[in-house]
């Protein structure tokens, strides 16, 4: 699946244009974008969904009016998938991988101790 290979690139860089804009706007609208794809668009049997529904709960983050109780639900569905660290390696052939994903987690404002530990857990496949 060439899709696999790429889309963890695509949504790092929107998010870090999205972060770089500071326009919580452009937060609401890409976490959007990512609503229709996930509504409309059919995605093949074995594409794995783990860096858009990150991408969606780290726009949430940016976006001033954020929906914390389905972020809190995205979060518990990417927790429950019970990634590892090597697993989420197999998911991509990024060069990016969780360091920079944890350093892009933490140029986000902040959700809260609480949250924040929880989407370093999910980034470094941590139980």
């Amino acid at each position: 699946m060439w899709a696999r290979s790429i889309d963890s690139d695509y949504f790092y860089l929107a998010v870090d244009a999205v972060l770089e804009s500071k326009s919580p706007l452009l937060a609401l609208q890409f976490a959007g974008f990512l609503e229709w794809l996930h509504d409309h668009v059919e995605s093949d049997v074995a594409y794995e969904n783990y860096y858009a529904l990150l991408s969606w709960a780290l726009t949430q983050r940016i976006a001033t009016s954020a929906n914390f109780a389905a972020l809190e639900a995205v979060l518990r569905i990417l927790h429950s998938k019970g990634y590892y660290a090597e697993r989420l390696t197999e998911l991509t052939v990024s060069d990016r991988g969780a360091d920079a994903w944890l350093a892009l987690h933490r140029r986000v404002p902040s959700a809260g101790v609480a949250l924040d530990e929880q989407f370093e857990k999910i980034i470094l496949g941590e139980r």
